[in-house]
């Protein structure tokens, strides 16, 4: 049996796309890189008594999604929430003590995030709290995106008091 000359250039011409196809799906996906920042960071508080309510501070949260291919990245969430951040004590992983998305309410329809090659796409949220409301300790922040099956990226911080 013999193959012509013309069906095995086209054999050898699929055998090459072929993966290119199925790499450029993929590719979107699996290198992508998580990150979150915490600012301040580590920080101290004053819990002396006085006769003024406890005082306030912030932890200003960066949640960031860096796309590393050569390719766009197109991703969906089934709402409008596509990312979140929660706080939660090392003492204690399965209790946050705050969670960004809590409390909102999120538009019912797919939302698509596109993220160019070599581009970031971030979102910034604000964590505010009283000193009567966090204890010190070692906390960690979580950011997750919703549209690749929640991955994520954590920044440990810790809250101590004034001596």
């Amino acid at each position: 049996m013999r193959i012509s000359n013309a069906f095995r250039s086209v054999f050898a011409l699929f055998l090459c796309v072929l993966p290119a196809l199925a790499l450029n799906g993929a590719e979107n996906s699996h290198l992508l890189k998580y990150t979150v920042t915490a600012v301040p960071g580590n920080l101290q508080v004053n819990r002396m008594p006085g006769t003024n309510p406890p005082r306030s501070y912030k932890e200003v949260f960066t949640f960031t999604v860096t796309n590393t291919t050569r390719t766009d990245y197109s991703g969906q969430s089934s709402s409008c929430k596509t990312f979140d951040v929660k706080v939660i004590p090392g003492t204690l992983p399965d209790q946050p003590v705050w969670v960004w998305s809590k409390g909102q309410v999120f538009c019912q329809h797919t939302t698509t995030v596109k993220i160019p090659a070599g581009k970031s796409w971030s979102k910034t949220v604000t964590w505010a709290f009283t000193t009567a409301e966090v204890a010190d300790g070692k906390y960690q922040a979580i950011g997750t995106f919703v549209p690749e099956n929640d991955s994520s990226a954590t920044a440990d911080f810790e809250i101590t008091s004034v001596q």
